[in-house]
């Protein structure tokens, strides 16, 4: 199942929830512009079990990651610089407190800047912030494969956070070996790496970016390397407001999120 897929098959669960909690509570209301984002998270009521919020839809409708169906494997962001991306990664490691039983859902994260995630490293979620040239941060990768089984018959997932992929360039062999299984074989292990790159520096003959079908992109100001990334004509990049709002391809064609800024 594609993430398009998935993303519509949340949201319809995430309405059926509501209509049973809320029976005569109107629908959320659509809005122009980005939303308020604390004040539409806070109507929304429980989310459905097991799936990670990634940002509001310009109708105000969550935009969720299903951690039950690994289907649509590694997810890559891409944009220019300053368009968001370690906003979007630090988004997703503050929802992971939205779960009701503690270790439901962990991360860490491996990044050239560890300063700009030092705030996040108490997080009671939070299983580490990793320097990408230190070998602390291949140790980590090691780990995960180690716990591979034991996440596939339980309900835990990790979230494995690279923050800047395109700048880890002294990964040795054995590291960069242990990524391409996660990337491989994660999602199906609960294991759910996140990536980002730049948009100028992506490569898409890099070894693993065949493996990223899921897709989501920040504000990229030149027009060309937009089309070159989404060949959607709707999917234009430069219109994304950088630092709160992504697109991705769903089946209904291009849709905008925000995150929480």
């Amino acid at each position: 199942m594609a993430i398009s897929e998935q993303i519509q098959l949340a949201l319809q669960a995430y309405q059926e929830v509501k209509a049973e909690l809320h029976p005569t509570e109107p629908a959320v209301k659509p809005f122009r512009g980005l939303p308020d984002f604390d004040e539409v998270v806070a109507g929304l009521g429980p989310l459905p079990q097991e799936s990670l919020l990634m940002g509001l839809a310009n109708d105000g409708l969550p935009v969720l990651l299903d951690l039950v169906d690994p289907a649509p494997g590694p997810i890559l962001v891409i944009g220019e610089g300053g368009s968001g991306k370690t906003a979007f990664l630090q988004s997703l490691a503050r929802h992971t407190d939205q779960f009701n039983t503690p270790g439901d859902i962990q991360f860490g994260t491996i990044t050239p800047f560890p300063e700009e995630w030092a705030h996040l490293e108490t997080l009671p979620s939070c299983l580490g912030i990793w320097p990408d040239t230190h070998p602390s941060a291949g140790e980590f990768l090691m780990r995960l494969i180690g716990w591979a089984d034991v996440l596939t018959v339980g309900k835990q997932n990790v979230l494995l956070l690279l923050d800047g992929l395109d700048l880890m360039t002294e990964f040795t062999r054995e590291t960069r070996r242990d990524l391409l299984w996660l990337f491989m074989h994660g999602t199906e292990r609960h294991i759910w790496p996140v990536v980002t790159v730049n948009a100028r520096r992506y490569n898409e003959k890099a070894p693993g970016m065949d493996l990223f079908h899921t897709r989501i992109f920040g504000h990229v100001g030149q027009y060309h390397i937009g089309r070159s990334l989404v060949p959607d004509p709707h999917a234009d990049l430069t219109a994304l407001q950088s630092g709160t709002q992504f697109g991705l391809q769903s089946q209904d064609g291009w849709l905008r999120f925000s995150i929480h800024p």
